[in-house]
């Protein structure tokens, strides 16, 4: 009976043993079936990731030839100047493509776009002059008096690397697409318009200019008449053979077109009276439109030497005299113009700039049309029609 059982448990051990044994195999196939697939997976997406960074990385190898092939081309036509004037590097052109904005790709180093600087006839021309050189190290460019006074003409604006374009340009439809196209950067100067009649006939009235070779030969005809028959002259316009002047209308639409076209495209409008009166204020201003770094240094050398005694100064060991330079003071006409010449002003006004005072209203410029300026001793200037 022992012997009995004693088989039955070993024929159970063995039975047991073959299932464990099955079981193993089943295991190791279903092991080995797992592990095939795992392999087979982990192949196709490494051979899948491999292939997108061998594209990756020939998309950006294929980009950065052609950054560094665009940036050689440019480098190509740049020749990096040092130092300047104003003791910052800068980079002279070579027909380099005027809407290039170079800052971007070489930090540091000013922004290429050409600098136009248009400024009403006597408005300050000179200071701004002086003070856009100083303050970006760039060389003037100025139409020498054989290209005629047609400022409309967008023929002999011509923008040369190294150089900022300085003119009495007025923004008609030909300059204003020579600027958008060039992409240049525009600087206007304008003024407070009965301080620019009153600049404008002294100009003619002493010929300010004679002596550095700009005469207009037009003293000894004003001094036939009185100040206030010249100014009214000047206002009004003459054709003789002593005196051809177009009249104050034209410089007042140069006004309102430059203010038009501010609206328009980006530009920066400098007005004299401000300029003279805030002058650390509104060179901040023109080095932020220029994106200029500007020191304490060179904000302080900048306002002393774009000083009017400064300045006078300097063109009398230029040229042996500081006659163009005669006043400067904002507000004066009162001390000069009649009331009837301010009622002339005003029709003037109303004929060739009907849109002067409201664009001078809307932007923030509406001293430039200010009869009165409360920093001078007020002289009664009547307002209305009959000057009462």
């Amino acid at each position: 009976m022992s012997g009995t059982i004693e088989l039955l448990f070993l024929a159970g051990v063995l039975a047991l043993m073959a299932l464990i044994w099955r079981l193993t195999r089943h295991i190791k196939a279903a092991t080995k079936t797992m592990t095939f697939e795992l392999e087979a997976q982990r192949s196709v997406v490494e051979q899948s990731m491999a292939e997108m960074a061998q594209a990756t990385a020939s998309a950006l190898a294929s980009q950065r030839h052609m950054i560094e092939l665009k940036m050689a081309q440019t480098l190509e036509r740049l020749v990096p100047i040092s130092p300047a004037k104003n003791g910052r590097d800068i980079l002279e052109c070579r027909d380099v493509p005027l809407n290039v904005a170079l800052p971007a790709l070489f930090p540091g180093w000013q922004d290429v776009r050409p600098v136009f600087v248009a400024t009403v006839f006597k408005s300050g021309t000179k200071l701004l002059e002086h003070i856009v050189a100083k303050l970006t190290g760039l060389e003037i460019n100025a139409p020498t008096m054989s290209a005629g006074s047609d400022y409309e003409s967008a023929g002999p604006i011509v923008f040369e690397c190294g150089k900022f374009f300085i003119w009495h340009n007025v923004p008609s439809d030909t300059v204003k697409a020579r600027l958008i196209e060039a992409h240049a950067r525009p600087i206007f100067l304008i003024r407070n318009i009965y301080d620019l009649a009153v600049s404008q006939y002294f100009h003619f009235a002493h010929d300010v200019d004679a002596e550095i070779g700009y005469a207009t030969h037009t003293a000894g005809y004003f001094s036939q008449m009185g100040q206030d028959e010249g100014i009214a002259l000047l206002l009004s316009g003459a054709t003789s053979e002593h005196f051809n002047w177009h009249g104050f209308g034209y410089y007042l639409r140069q006004t309102q077109e430059i203010l038009q076209f501010s609206k328009e495209y980006p530009c920066h409008i400098m007005v004299y009276d401000s300029l003279v009166q805030n002058k650390h204020h509104e060179i901040q201003r023109l080095a932020a439109f220029l994106n200029v770094e500007l020191t304490d240094e060179l904000l302080g050398g900048l306002v002393d030497s774009s000083s009017l005694n400064s300045m006078r100064e300097a063109r009398i060991s230029a040229v042996g005299t500081g006659k163009h330079f005669r006043k400067g003071s904002p507000g004066d006409h009162v001390n000069v113009l009649k009331s009837w010449h301010y009622h002339m002003i005003n029709q003037i006004k109303v004929i060739f700039a009907p849109r002067l005072d409201a664009l001078c209203e809307e932007l923030g410029f509406s001293g430039v049309t200010t009869a009165l300026v409360e920093s001078v001793h007020p002289r009664a200037v009547p307002s209305n029609a009959n000057g009462k």
